[in-house]
């Protein structure tokens, strides 16, 4: 190769060699702007927040209670009075059974027959032949007309066997019909004497200054407050479960298990494209590092043959 032409080819080689050092320059911004994407996922990451499956201790509730005159009592509220850490102000409901006569004093009755139980009072239920019933309603005819619909003979003596109910109000009146024989056992007269059953009731108090003593779970496990209460009452205890708010705790805590996984699963997808992307950016810089290589030996063995060229061509003298 002459020297011309040697010259030439370093030339083009050089012109190639700072090619390649501008687009190895240009790999190494994107592999670092794909660097400064991968940390701010990573970084997102770091922001999330795992999901906690709630824990059944946060929605159950201790609930005491205790047993007097054959009656359970349950303590609904138990407050610290000031200065003794032993002794404490409680609310406690009872709950009781009360069985009772019905007496011409009581405001309300309760009467049963086959169609159910009816709720009525002193002015409300009244034989059909009794003198307080409004005459203008009751006339003769319809007071034969009831009797008859009742499957009694027509006639006055079976007005004493049928009574009257005023389900509405007096102002405006709905009246229904009972025979006599249907009425509660020990209905006599006006129904002012029957046995009315049973209710259930309830009945919440408060008592101060009850002495509290807890168990080893700091539990309370017995009270005494006498003169009221008693001294050395028993206390059960027990743990209910909120079912519903619990379950509702549940719920929100698998919506947020997923709207978590979906972040983290699209996190993941974006990395690995940009992984997928800078092994690509890697793959291109190790070819450009191995083409500059060879240019750098190519352009040392011209170099070497324009020296020996120059010396040859320009060297006068042996």
């Amino acid at each position: 190769m002459g020297l011309a032409a040697s010259q030439a080819r370093f030339l083009n080689l050089t012109a190639r060699k700072t090619n390649i050092e501008y687009e190895g320059q240009q790999i190494n911004q994107q592999r670092t702007a794909l660097a400064n994407q991968s940390a701010n996922y990573y970084s997102q990451m770091l922001t999330l927040s795992v999901p906690v499956p709630p824990s059944e201790a946060n929605y159950s509730t201790v609930v005491y209670t205790f047993t007097m005159n054959g009656e359970t009592c349950t303590i609904n509220q138990v407050t610290n009075a000031t200065g003794n850490a032993n002794t404490a102000n409680i609310i406690y409901t009872r709950t009781y059974t009360n069985n009772y006569n019905m007496n011409q004093n009581d405001n309300y009755r309760n009467i049963t027959n086959n169609n159910g139980t009816y709720k009525f009072n002193d002015n409300q239920l009244r034989a059909l032949n009794d003198s307080n019933l409004d005459g203008n309603v009751f006339t003769q005819t319809v007071k034969e007309d009831i009797v008859k619909a009742l499957g009694f003979t027509q006639g006055s003596n079976d007005f004493d066997k049928v009574y009257v109910l005023n389900v509405g109000s007096n102002s405006n009146p709905s009246y229904e019909y009972y025979k006599k024989s249907d009425l509660p056992t020990g209905a006599s007269g006006n129904v002012y004497g029957y046995t009315a059953g049973s209710v259930t009731a309830y009945e919440q108090k408060s008592v101060s200054g009850v002495t509290i003593t807890r168990d080893v779970n700091n539990r309370i496990s017995a009270i005494s407050a006498p003169g009221t209460l008693g001294t050395d009452i028993a206390v059960t205890s027990s743990t209910i479960k909120d079912s519903i708010a619990y379950n509702d705790a549940y719920a929100e805590y698998e919506y947020q298990t997923y709207l978590y996984q979906q972040k983290m699963e699209e996190i993941n997808a974006q990395t690995s494209v940009i992984q997928a992307q800078d092994k690509k950016l890697e793959l291109r810089l190790k070819q450009l590092d191995t083409e500059q290589s060879a240019i750098s030996t190519e352009m040392d063995n011209i170099s070497s043959l324009i020296d020996k060229n120059v010396e040859n061509s320009f060297k006068v003298f042996g």
